[in-house]
């Protein structure tokens, strides 16, 4: 898959598989990283948008799929949750 030029969102964004995702995405020539994580996020690229979202709480991991300034092009989820709501968005 190619994200160069397009929008990602990545959930568990501040360590991990989330925190690598973010980095491979910029590696990557992604235009935009919406940086999904429960505490404050700061990162020195200016392409990644820090975004508060605890993807165990129904109401902010919806408010993250609706809330889409850039139609995201890629969401990348480094937890189930994400996954289930927006397939669940598709199907409606």
């Amino acid at each position: 898959m190619t994200i160069a030029d397009k929008s990602v969102l990545v959930t568990g964004a501040n360590r991990g598989i989330g925190q690598a995702l973010v980095e491979e995405a910029l590696r990557r020539g992604a235009k935009r990283v919406y940086a999904g994580t429960r505490q404050t996020l700061t990162h020195s690229d200016r392409r990644v948008t820090p975004l508060t979202l605890d993807v165990t709480d129904a109401a902010q991991t919806q408010a993250a799929v609706e809330w889409n300034p850039d139609r995201h092009r890629v969401l990348v989820g480094s937890r189930t949750h994400t996954t289930d709501v927006t397939t669940r968005r598709r199907n409606q």
